[in-house]
């Protein structure tokens, strides 16, 4: 993230290189959502621990099932922030 800082131009001259590329839309909505779905996950997991924390879902079965919610969630969410 502060990379940009050192960039010549700024985070406006990374999205003009960007858009100079003329990446087809599949190809960008990829990549939207593969630098999206690391932060979601992120989020819910972190949802997912306070929980714990709270001492609910300590079950293995629960475990398991809040993980497969949170991987669901996570995904689509990704793709409705890569979607705006």
């Amino acid at each position: 993230m502060y990379r940009t800082l050192f960039v010549p131009g700024g985070i406006p001259c990374v999205i003009e290189i960007l858009s100079e590329l003329n990446l087809p839309a599949p190809v960008l909505f990829a990549g939207k959502t593969l630098l999206a779905f690391p932060a979601t996950f992120h989020i819910f997991n972190g949802f997912r621990h306070l929980a714990w924390d709270l001492g609910m879902f300590l079950t293995i079965k629960q475990v398991y099932s809040t993980g497969y919610a949170v991987v669901a969630l996570a995904a689509i969410s990704a793709v409705v922030l890569a979607a705006m």
